[in-house]
C-alpha cells in the first residue's frame, strides 16, 4: 500500500498488486495510515474503490453526522 494523500479529511491509497480489495482490509489500512501519520482515527469512513487491472486506488473520507441543535439538546438532557 502506498499513501499518496493523508489529511484529516482525505486519504488516497494505492493498493499494490495482490493486496486485498476487501472493505475490512482497506479499513484496517486506513487506520494504520492515519495512526502512522499522527492523525486522529475516524469513527466511520466512506470508501470509493477504483480498480484498473493491477492498480487499485482507494479514496477514503470520514463520515460526519450532522445533528440539528434541537436533537443535540435532547441528547444532552438524556446523557
Amino acid at each position: 500500500m502506498t499513501v499518496h494523500i493523508a489529511t484529516p479529511e482525505l486519504l488516497l491509497l494505492e493498493l499494490e498488486s495482490g493486496e486485498s480489495c476487501e472493505n475490512e482490509q482497506i479499513k484496517n489500512d486506513i487506520r494504520k495510515a492515519l495512526k502512522s501519520r499522527g492523525l486522529e482515527e475516524w469513527n466511520s469512513v466512506e470508501i470509493e474503490l477504483f480498480c484498473s487491472g493491477e492498480r487499485n486506488l482507494a479514496f477514503a473520507v470520514p463520515v460526519k453526522l450532522y445533528i440539528p441543535e434541537i436533537f443535540a439538546k435532547i441528547l444532552e438532557m438524556h446523557s
